[in-house]
């Protein structure tokens, strides 16, 4: 079974935090207004600490990690080599020449990888070069290449 977390940037300091993700509805002022809170909800001592983050930067782990050890989490940017055999889905390939994508983690049904030419399932690739190269919020830039 793998670990349900999540990771978000914290809206007073810019950094990432990693914990337990829930939204709360808190009224504004006396007009009856209300803002929708994201919280990332981080172990801290013996206890948790609710920190603020940015919505949009909030993405769940996919309990997979790349070949140095760093954990994979939705919206990073990851790049593929394939040479060789390998599987997906039920069909097997051998690429002769490596070949290098660089992809975007989602989560739709199942984890996979954006890119311009390929789409596999992270599962499928965890016996290949799987490596973590940044994250479309700080890194963009990877994504147009």
């Amino acid at each position: 079974m793998r670990e349900i977390k999540f990771r978000g940037k914290s809206i007073k300091t810019g950094e990432w935090v990693y914990g337990y993700y829930y939204r709360d509805v808190i009224e504004i002022n006396d007009e009856q207004s209300f803002a929708d809170i994201s919280y990332i909800k981080m172990p801290y001592g013996d206890h948790y600490m609710d920190i603020e983050v940015i919505p949009e930067t909030v993405g769940e782990y996919t309990g997979l990690k790349d070949k140095n050890g760093k954990e994979i989490y939705e919206d990073d940017i990851i790049k593929i080599v394939l040479k060789g055999k390998y599987m997906n889905d039920d069909d097997e390939y051998f690429l002769e020449e490596e070949q290098i994508y660089v992809g975007e983690v989602y989560f739709d049904n199942g984890y996979g990888v954006k890119t311009k030419e390929y789409c596999p399932s992270l599962t499928h690739l965890l016996k290949k070069s799987l490596e973590k190269i940044g994250n479309k919020f700080e890194n963009p830039e990877l994504l147009s290449n």
